[in-house]
C-alpha cells in the first residue's frame, strides 16, 4: 500500500504544545528580562525569537511555510482600507480598555492581598517599565520591536500557524474565535482580555477573507503605535475625550460622538473590506 500523504497543516495539538510549552515561556522569559533591565533590548529579543519555534517545526517536517504562515500578498487598497480600520478599531479598543480597567480597579478592592501581583496598579508599571522610552535609541528599539516585528509576528504566529491549524478541524467562525481567545490570553493582562479577544477576532476575519496576514500586521502595528504613544506621552485630546465624564468614569474615556463614527466606519470597512478580497480570490462562505 502506498504511503499516506503527510497532513498539508499541523494538527491542533501539535499548535497548542509549540504555543505554551515552548513558545510562552521563552517568551515570558525575555519579558522578565525586559523588566528588570535598564535597556530595551530584551524587547526587541523577545519578539523577535517569537515565530523561531513554530518555523523551525515547519522546516524540519517540510511543511509549506508560506501556506500555512499565510504569507500571501494583497492589493494597495486592501492595505489603505486595512490602515483606515485601525485607528477606528483603536478608538473602540481603547474605550473598552478603560471601561475594563474600571471594573477591575473596582473588584481589585475585594480581593485578598495574595493577589497583589495582579493589582492595576502594579501590572501597569511593568508594562511602563517595558514601553517608556528613556533616549532615541530606546525609541528605535521599541517602534521596532512593537510595530514593525510584533505586527508582524505575531499575526503570523496567530493568524497563520494557529488559526490555519484549527481551520482545518472547526467552522471558520470557530477557529477565528479560539485563536482570538488564545491571542488575547497570551497578553496575561486580566482587564485586556474583552478587548483584545474583540480585536483578535477581527484580525482573523481580515486573514481568512484576504489568506493574508498583512491586513492584520497593518491593524495591529498602528494599534501598537497608538499604544506606545499614549503610554509615553500620555495624550489626552480635547476634543476627543469625554470632559464631562471625569467625575463620575474618571478620565480618559473617548467622547460617544466619536464612537459612534468609529463604529460606523468599523462596519463599513469591514463591508468594504469584504467585497475587496471578493473581488480579489474566490473565498467559500463564511459558515461554511
Amino acid at each position: 500500500m502506498p504511503e499516506s500523504l503527510p497532513p498539508k497543516y499541523p494538527s491542533r495539538l501539535t499548535v497548542i504544545i509549540i504555543l505554551f510549552l515552548i513558545t510562552m515561556p521563552l517568551y515570558g522569559l525575555v519579558g522578565f528580562m525586559g523588566k528588570i533591565a535598564t535597556s530595551k533590548w530584551p524587547v526587541l529579543i523577545g519578539e523577535l525569537l517569537l515565530l523561531v519555534p513554530a518555523y523551525l517545526y515547519l522546516r524540519f517536517y517540510r511543511y509549506n511555510v508560506r501556506q500555512i504562515f499565510r504569507l500571501n500578498l494583497v492589493n494597495r487598497r486592501i492595505m489603505l482600507l486595512s490602515a483606515g480600520l485601525a485607528v477606528a478599531l483603536y478608538l473602540v479598543i481603547y474605550e473598552i480598555d478603560r471601561v475594563f480597567h474600571l471594573m477591575w480597579t473596582w473588584l481589585w478592592r475585594f480581593l485578598p492581598p495574595e493577589f497583589d501581583v495582579l493589582s492595576p496598579e502594579r501590572l501597569q508599571s511593568q508594562l511602563e517599565v517595558l514601553l517608556i522610552a528613556q533616549s532615541w535609541h530606546d525609541w528605535i528599539i521599541i517602534i521596532l520591536a512593537t510595530v514593525v516585528i510584533a505586527g508582524v509576528f505575531e499575526e503570523v504566529l496567530f493568524r497563520g500557524f494557529v488559526q490555519s491549524a484549527f481551520e482545518q478541524h472547526h467552522k471558520i467562525l470557530t477557529a477565528i474565535l479560539i485563536t482570538a481567545a488564545i491571542f488575547a490570553a497570551n497578553h496575561a493582562v486580566p482587564w485586556w482580555f474583552a478587548q483584545i479577544f474583540l480585536l483578535g477576532a477581527g484580525l482573523g476575519w481580515m486573514a481568512w477573507r484576504s489568506d493574508s496576514i498583512i491586513p492584520g500586521a497593518i491593524v495591529h502595528g498602528i494599534n501598537n503605535f497608538f499604544a506606545v504613544l499614549f503610554v509615553n506621552f500620555k495624550i489626552e485630546p480635547q476634543w476627543l475625550f469625554w470632559q464631562s465624564a471625569k467625575s463620575w468614569l474618571g478620565e480618559g474615556h473617548i467622547h460617544p460622538i466619536f464612537l459612534l463614527v468609529a463604529a460606523g466606519a468599523i462596519y463599513f470597512g469591514f463591508q468594504w473590506f469584504n467585497r475587496f478580497c471578493e473581488e480579489e480570490i474566490e473565498i467559500p462562505t463564511f459558515l461554511r
